[in-house]
């Protein structure tokens, strides 16, 4: 609702701003950061002056909220309809949320050691802070989803062993996580590290 949360950041309505944003993206302050918005390249307004900034105010209200607004949980009656995600990135992340407020018991499953994905370990940490990672990763958890984390399916659990442990139904978000590789001489000798390799290295200190 783009024209409703425009009118609460005028009336100076930040929280309602989020709560809005948030019935369609939980991750405003990331998003508000990484996005090359092209949908604002076909905003009308551009044909008056310029495009309405949204993306800045997506990251305008996320840096200016008090806290996650209570009524973004806005969280259905417990359903008892377990849910398993395999993938703490943005696409687990999203659908352990809203499959949340719907009122299933959501449990994610992370390889890694944090949460977060592409997002935590394919960005630049200047282009990304991780503290805006962590506050909007912990805003979504905060609403009842259990995490574990160093756990890699086919290693530490498999589909058969999901079913068994009551989960009627899997999600699974392991990403694309693999470089886009160019023919170059000399591309697969040893220390040659292609984009996404090279960034995950630096996310997590090794490089």
């Amino acid at each position: 609702d783009i024209p409703g949360y425009l009118r609460c950041i005028a009336e100076g309505k930040i929280d309602k701003a989020s709560a809005l944003i948030r019935e369609k993206v939980p991750f405003p302050g990331i998003l508000g950061r990484v996005c090359t918005h092209p949908c604002e390249d076909a905003c009308r307004r551009g044909g008056v002056n310029e495009p309405i900034a949204i993306c800045a105010l997506k990251r305008y209200v996320a840096d200016h909220e008090d806290s996650l607004p209570e009524q973004t949980w806005n969280l259905n009656k417990d359903t008892g309809r377990r849910v398993a995600i395999v993938g703490a990135g943005p696409a687990g992340l999203t659908a352990a949320f809203y499959l949340r407020r719907k009122g299933h018991p959501v449990t994610v499953f992370e390889e890694m050691p944090e949460p977060g994905g592409m997002m935590r370990f394919g960005i630049p940490d200047f282009r990304l802070p991780k503290n805006i990672v962590d506050k909007e990763i912990a805003d979504i958890l905060e609403i009842g989803i259990e995490l574990k984390v160093n756990q890699r399916m086919g290693r530490d659990f498999d589909l058969e062993s999901l079913k068994a442990d009551g989960y009627e139904a899997v999600f699974i978000a392991v990403g694309a996580q693999l470089s886009k590789r160019i023919k170059l001489q000399g591309g697969d000798l040893d220390g040659v590290l292609w984009g996404l390799d090279f960034l995950r290295e630096v996310n997590q200190g090794k490089g």
